[in-house]
């Protein structure tokens, strides 16, 4: 019984065992295999000792078996012997037992005797048959267990083959999960030097077509600024000329009034107004006159309007020209970190421009 708890038991750790290993790790399996090893010393050594035992019994056994069939033959033949020869007298050879029994003339007796001898005998051969018995069990509990063994042996050999195989299993998809890593870093870093490259040239293009746009609306605006100056400065020559020429033209206008009433015989009296207005112009007035007072005034006011508009617009033109002077500097700057970045020169931007 303790042999078949031992062989339950040592079962039991078995499949405990191999259940770890299914439901662990490669870590598990490792002390699964290690744990087996030790179960499989233990066995052999447990198994080395029942045999050894089973065999010194054995021994044992035969050699009593030995001994007491001697014994019984040789007092089974004494007792033949002496049966046959009764009237012979008594072996001096026999023991004090067997003199004791032969002293017995009752043959009821004698038959007790050897009743019971042979219920002695066939005790023992019961005896042997059982001990043959139990010897034969002790042999195939030991073939069982050897069959266990070579088991165990095979089952670890197997779990060392499919440990390596899972080892490699894992070693090469860990290569290939690595090159894949690799080449996608190695597609990553093109795709972003590309788009780099690409945002560079782009904000190249922007920075140079602000530059151009900078320097255009700086020659628009130099134009535009000659020419309000040179519209102003004929709008003045105009003014200075209209005020140069209507004086003149008066004092002709009167000079030639007084060489007239010299040579004409002279006139009733007229009055003032009469004459003064005889002789200027429809559409003549003198600087001190109200109409050329109200021309001049909205011409001054025109002037005034004017160059408030183009006042705005020049200011208009300078904000605008400052949005665009620090959105090329904001661009150039991202440029700047950008080459940086890609390890590009940026000696041609870092000069300052005249």
């Amino acid at each position: 019984m303790n042999e078949t708890n031992t062989l339950n038991e040592q079962e039991q750790l078995r499949a405990h065992n191999i259940n770890d290993e299914n439901e662990g790790g490669f870590s598990n399996r490792t002390k699964a295999l290690q744990q087996v090893e030790q179960n499989e010393q233990s066995i052999n050594k447990s198994l080395q000792e029942q045999l050894n035992h089973a065999r010194q019994e054995k021994a044992n056994l035969e050699a009593s078996m030995e001994a007491r069939a001697k014994s019984f033959q040789s007092t089974l033949s004494k007792l033949q012997i002496n049966q046959g020869d009764t009237s012979s007298g008594i072996s001096p050879s026999l023991s004090d037992s067997q003199q004791s029994v032969l002293n017995f003339q009752d043959p009821i007796i004698l038959r007790q005797e050897l009743q019971n001898a042979y219920e002695r005998v066939r005790q023992q051969e019961l005896d042997i048959k059982k001990l043959k018995f139990e010897l034969e069990m002790e042999q195939g509990h030991v073939n069982i267990l050897r069959h266990d063994n070579q088991m165990l042996r095979q089952m670890t050999v197997d779990m060392h083959v499919s440990a390596e195989q899972e080892e490699e299993y894992i070693s090469n998809k860990l290569l290939k999960r690595i090159s894949g890593l690799k080449k996608e870093k190695g597609e990553l870093l093109l795709q972003v030097e590309q788009e780099e490259e690409y945002l560079t040239n782009t904000l190249q293009k922007k920075l140079n077509q602000l530059q151009k746009e900078k320097i255009d609306m700086e020659n628009a605006l130099e134009q535009e600024q000659e020419y309000i100056v040179n519209r102003l400065q004929k709008q003045l020559d105009s003014l200075r000329h209209q005020q140069t020429y209507h004086p003149h033209h008066s004092r002709e206008n009167s000079t030639s009034s007084v060489s007239n009433t010299g040579n004409v015989t002279p006139l009733p009296p007229a009055s003032p107004s009469s004459t003064h207005k005889k002789w200027i112009p429809p559409h003549s007035s003198s600087p001190t006159s109200p109409d050329f007072g109200v021309a001049s005034q909205g011409a001054v006011e025109v002037l005034k309007a004017e160059i408030n508009s183009l006042r705005t617009r020049t200011a208009e033109i300078e904000k605008e020209y400052i949005a665009k002077s620090s959105q090329a500097t904001r661009f150039k700057n991202e440029l700047i970190e950008l080459r940086k970045k890609s390890g590009l020169p940026v000696d041609d931007l870092l000069v300052e421009e005249p």
